[in-house]
């Protein structure tokens, strides 16, 4: 099972990394909602395990550290995701640096998490 999770998030990275898969909101403080399709709290070499979300609409969001009240979150549960921050002075086309704010509209826990791995145009 851990060989399958490390592959899943593999794939992920890749998927993320090149910009597919990702329905999330563009400008600051516009939302979308979905619901969870997944949750890995298993993130290899993460500091603290690391936490992944991954969304019906094909988004998802990711943490190097364990998202606090992960366990609490379940399959199918609802989901606002509004844009909160984003990088600024990136060059036209390079949306990384961008960090969401998720809320759980069944348990109404708030996470903040960027939708990738890679880092912010500023620190690239």
């Amino acid at each position: 099972m851990r060989q399958i999770a490390v592959f899943s998030l593999l794939a992920l990275a890749a998927s993320v990394e090149s910009g597919a898969a990702s329905e999330l909101p563009a400008e600051i403080g516009a939302c979308i909602e979905s619901r969870i399709a997944a949750i890995t709290s298993d993130f290899p070499g993460a500091p603290g395990g690391g936490s992944v979300i991954h969304y019906e609409n094909g988004a998802q969001q990711l943490s190097f550290n364990k998202i606090d009240g992960l366990d609490e979150r379940q399959v199918g549960d609802s989901v606002r995701i509004c844009l909160v921050d984003q990088a600024k002075g990136c060059p036209p086309g390079d949306d990384r640096g961008r960090t969401y704010e998720g809320t759980n509209l069944r348990t109404g826990l708030i996470w903040r998490a960027p939708d990738t791995l890679v880092h912010n145009c500023n620190g690239a």
